[in-house]
């Protein structure tokens, strides 16, 4: 919320010097004292501005309190003006579409009521000629403003999903690392002026890499989904669970010293151990440490030590408990049953013996620096993301484009029922006044709405989508303007209407300059009609116009960097922080995009699935700094195989996909085979580092579906694996050659 304030804070002086002038132009009619209420709460909001309100403690509790300071300050000015005072009723308008945008659900609706309350009793207390001869102004101005702050809560739902994207690892539900920094400085901060301890529990599934090998990706998928939810479950809401990567878990819990967190370890390890997942009996190791009560909180050396905990409980035979203050006395779990043992192929047996040095316990490792929190090789900038040549090389480039795609179709789906909400209440409201202005007004915006609809439903059909939502939104606000034309009179009270759509479709065209377009010929619009209406009275009162104006530019302009802010958040949550490579939320993107566009046709499209052999060995034998260091290199080492139009991704811990776009089973084979070259060209310490690679194509004609050819390709890769390993298996073919490195 304090983000998006922010963003849209230096904008707001715009809007309110336009509310100004217009106030000041309409002096001669409505008299001075109406607009010290306003001024009054454009001072406060100046001050806060200047203040730099962010800094506060509660800074959502004084921007809500500003708002509706300044809801109050808009009726307070009516009920102080004098003359026809029904044309600015609109202005009720502006707080709440602000509030709507920046504050959570129930708030905005809360702020919503209350502009609707607020506007009632102006309309009841104060004796408007207008309002009595012409119920529709009443109509059209309480129209407007629920549907302004309706809309903006549409596009800022959107927002806060997109918001999670960076936070929130897709697979589990769980927080990532990204969300890991800010919580680390909140509680940073908050020890040291509270004093109380706060402890940290590292968790790691035992023999995960035996679950993928033995069971299939998916079923391990399923394991980390379920475990994650069960571990979740142990904790508070306010103590949440992040996934470092791979099968690692991390939670912090302030307040707790170690003892009461070694308690809560034990009820997250018992809850692991009471079922089965899909079969499979997997079980957690867990390492606990805290800090100490009146000192100040360093992560980095808690978390260094709950992982020397961690690898104690590891090397004691896993499945169990280890405090960094009791490494002598860990909660040792009964023997695992005949039945565990099966389940899982014997892999509790054959990894066990793995143990990690003392020199490297010693080190700590994998300490794990969170000063830095945005993804690599990645800038912000107001139209979107630009990335490195690496990454662009990866088919970044065509995954934002096709993210951008994705947003568009999304929010305008999201849209397309509100609009069509609010076209029809436009229609009823507007034929409140048909005894004054006619019938004539809604014959064009009925014509307008027919290739408005068409080209909204159909707009996924066109290779810029934007183009098609302009060009319908344009015609159809074009029409409206026309069916104002047509009127018998002036209704110039009802120039609001075409405000209604604009922060829509700012949000959806996104950019600054198509926001700019939107609102230029919205503005267009409402001075030709105004004037075409009735010129002299627009030029004695010159407020008439600019009041709607006002309007118009705040719904534009807040439009426009919510829309800003969706997109660069799902920008940010595309890339994996220690690769480099795209993650699961980019794959999701690209999946959608070709499946969308690669049906029915000879295009085939192929999945190459590699999983690092013995990767967990790597990182109990030389500590997960090396271990990190070799997925960084892979990372590169596939970036250097690959077409500028194929991408590349980082899906689970040590597993990689690569998506070739336009490619057979003979090209994914040998892309396969260069990828598995370099890769086992490095090496961690003296042991080489290898890959198993599974290959799966669609055929010429077939439908690119994605969760098939995945599963063909996996099934591969667990044939790659348990033929030895270090081989590539096409999916289809013969079993792989005994021989490591064969092709089948």
């Amino acid at each position: 919320m304090v983000d998006l304030a922010r963003n849209l804070r230096p904008g707001m002086l715009v809007v309110l010097a336009i509310f100004m002038s217009a106030g000041l132009a309409g002096i001669r009619y409505y008299g001075v004292l109406p607009l010290v209420p306003p001024a009054s709460a454009f001072l406060l909001y100046g001050a806060l501005w200047k203040l730099n309100i962010g800094r506060h403690r509660h800074p959502e509790y004084v921007w809500a309190g500003t708002l509706l300071f300044a809801a109050v300050m808009m009726a307070v000015a009516l009920l102080l003006g004098r003359g026809p005072r029904g044309y600015s009723l609109e202005l009720m308008s502006m707080p709440v579409l602000v509030a709507a945008l920046i504050f959570p659900r129930r708030v905005a609706v809360a702020a919503t009521l209350i502009g609707v309350v607020l506007l009632a009793s102006v309309l009841l207390l104060v004796d408007m000629p207008e309002v009595r001869h012409i119920p529709a102004v009443a109509v059209s101005s309480l129209f407007v403003l629920v549907s302004l702050a309706v809309t903006a809560l549409v596009i800022r739902d959107l927002d806060d999903d997109s918001r999670k994207t960076v936070l929130v690892d897709a697979l589990t539900g769980t927080l990532n690392r990204a969300a890991l920094a800010p919580k680390v400085a909140e509680l940073t901060h908050r020890a040291r002026i509270s004093k109380e301890p706060v402890a940290v529990i590292v968790a790691d599934i035992d023999h995960f890499k035996g679950i993928n090998d033995a069971h299939g990706h998916l079923t391990g998928d399923a394991v980390l989904r379920e475990l994650a939810s069960r571990l979740r479950d142990c904790v508070r809401a306010t103590e949440p669970v992040y996934r470092l990567g791979g099968e690692e878990f991390v939670v912090l819990l302030p307040g707790l010293d170690a003892r009461d967190a070694r308690e809560a370890a034990v009820r997250m390890w018992r809850a692991v151990r009471e079922q089965t997942v899909d079969g499979v009996a997997a079980s957690v190791s867990f390492g606990v440490a805290a800090s100490h009560a009146n000192e100040p909180f360093d992560f980095d050396a808690v978390f260094a030590q709950a992982d020397r905990a961690l690898y104690a409980a590891k090397r004691a035979g896993r499945d169990r408990v280890t405090s960094a203050t009791e490494l002598s006395q860990p909660v040792a779990a009964p023997q695992p049953s005949a039945a565990r043992l099966a389940s899982t192929n014997g892999h509790y047996a054959s990894t066990n013996g793995h143990y990690v040095s003392e020199e490297a316990l010693a080190n700590g490792r994998r300490g794990i620096h969170v000063g830095v929190v945005a993804p690599p090789r990645a800038e912000r900038r107001s139209t979107g993301w630009t990335l490195s040549g690496s990454e662009q090389a990866t088919g970044v480039g065509s995954v934002t484009d096709a993210l951008e795609r994705e947003f568009t179709l999304e929010l305008n789906g999201r849209l397309s029922t509100l609009f069509r909400v609010i076209a029809v209440g436009a229609f009823v409201g507007a034929s409140t006044a048909i005894p004054q202005f006619g019938w004539h007004p809604l014959i064009a915006p009925a014509i307008g709405a027919v290739p408005y609809y068409l080209l909204s439903r159909h707009a996924h059909r066109f290779r810029r989508p934007n183009d098609a939502l302009f060009g319908g939104w344009a015609i159809f606000q074009t029409s409206i303007a026309i069916g104002f034309a047509c009127s018998h009179g002036a209704p110039l009270f009802a120039l609001s209407v075409l405000v209604q759509m604009v922060p829509g479709r700012c949000a959806v065209l996104r950019s600054t300059r198509a926001a700019a377009l939107v609102t230029l010929y919205t503005a267009l619009l409402m001075t030709g009609v105004a004037f075409w209406l009735d010129a002299a009275r627009v030029l004695q009162n010159p407020s008439e116009l600019l009041f709607p104006l006002a309007l118009l530019v705040e719904a534009g302009y807040a439009g426009a960097i919510v829309g800003r802010s969706a997109v660069a958040s799902r920008g940010a949550g595309i890339v994996d922080e220690l690769t480099g490579l795209l993650n699961r939320n980019a794959l999701d993107t690209r999946v959608f995009e070709l499946e969308t566009q690669a049906t029915g046709t000879s295009r085939q499209i192929a999945i190459v699935l590699g999983d690092l052999d013995h990767f967990k060995e790597i990182n109990d034998a030389f500590g997960h700094s090396c271990g990190d260091a070799v997925l960084r290199a892979t990372a590169e080492r596939i970036n250097g195989t690959l077409r500028s139009s194929d991408s590349a991704y980082r899906v689970g811990g040590e597993e990689f996909l690569v998506l070739l776009a336009d490619a057979d089973v003979d090209t994914a084979q040998q892309v396969a085979a260069r990828l598995r070259r370099a890769v086992r060209s490095q090496s961690c310490g003296e042991r080489d580092v290898t890959i198993s690679v599974g290959v799966a194509a669609t055929t010429p004609g077939e439908r690119f579906i994605y969760s098939e050819v995945f599963a063909r390709a996996d099934r591969a890769l667990y044939e790659a694996k348990s033929a030895g390993r270090d081989r590539i298996c096409i999916e289809g073919a013969p079993a792989p050659l005994a021989v490591a490195g064969a092709v089948a």
